[in-house]
């Protein structure tokens, strides 16, 4: 008699791996993070979720990373969802000058609040943004210069032609030599 070969496990489903322990235990940990409290709202009487701000293919959702997850009440996450949602959807029609403007305000954004305003976002402490104001990202245009210049122009004012000036040989913006050379509002 031939042997039959093994078939392979099916893959769980996402909620079957919400389910898993690994998973609880990575929920619970988000959770005790945040202080069992919205980082939106702050609510700590509405049922509470975790949101992974983003989603890669084929990582199971306990191998997030902290800055990926968020602790969202069940209003804030359905806001944060829909938000986020009518973005890709945005996104979708716009040429790809719109899409490189779009991201670099999103991290003009970013910098704008996080060093600019000094405000983390809730549920960071900032003893972890040290590595995050060393990060550098890779400019690719110079539409995403302007999107930058946009995105930081609640509280101070960069020129695009700066922002392009700092970038290094190879292609890499220092996020902390933007914040640096922002003319912050009075």
């Amino acid at each position: 008699m031939a042997r039959q070969p093994k078939t392979p496990a099916a893959k769980p489903s996402y909620r079957e791996m919400l389910l898993d322990p690994r998973w609880q235990k990575r929920r619970l940990q988000i959770l005790e993070r945040d202080e069992f409290a919205c980082t939106c709202c702050e609510s700590t009487d509405r049922t509470l979720h975790i949101h992974h701000k983003r989603y890669r293919w084929n990582i199971p959702p306990w191998d997030y990373s902290d800055d990926e997850l968020d602790t969202l009440c069940e209003v804030c996450h359905t806001e944060v969802t829909a938000a986020t949602n009518a973005l890709k959807d945005a996104m979708t029609h716009l040429g790809v000058g719109s899409m490189s403007r779009t991201a670099g305000y999103a991290v003009g954004q970013q910098i704008d609040r996080w060093f600019i305003q000094a405000d983390p976002p809730a549920g960071i402490p900032v003893n972890t943004l040290a590595p995050w104001a060393q990060a550098s990202i890779k400019l690719t245009d110079y539409e995403m210069a302007v999107g930058i210049a946009h995105g930081v122009s609640e509280s101070g004012f960069i020129d695009p032609d700066v922002i392009v000036s700092l970038v290094s040989k190879d292609g890499m913006l220092s996020l902390e030599l933007v914040a640096q050379a922002i003319v912050v509002k009075p």
